[in-house]
């Protein structure tokens, strides 16, 4: 529920290549916003209602 309240959410990704490991940052948009918030509040491959929990949360902020 925190997560929902921030103004921005960031995901921080490895890419692994041949011999180098790099990271990164991308900002979400909305709908990604979504399913980042349905994914902590049930888990990989969230259904419905957490999708539409998710959505609940955001809007309240």
């Amino acid at each position: 529920q925190i997560a929902a309240k921030g103004e921005a959410h960031y995901f921080v990704y490895k890419n692994e290549e041949t011999e180098r490991t790099t990271t990164g940052i991308k900002r979400l948009k909305q709908e990604e916003r979504v399913m980042a918030i349905a994914e902590m509040l049930s888990g990989k491959d969230p259904g419905l209602s957490a999708l539409d929990n998710a959505r609940e949360l955001l809007a309240a902020r």
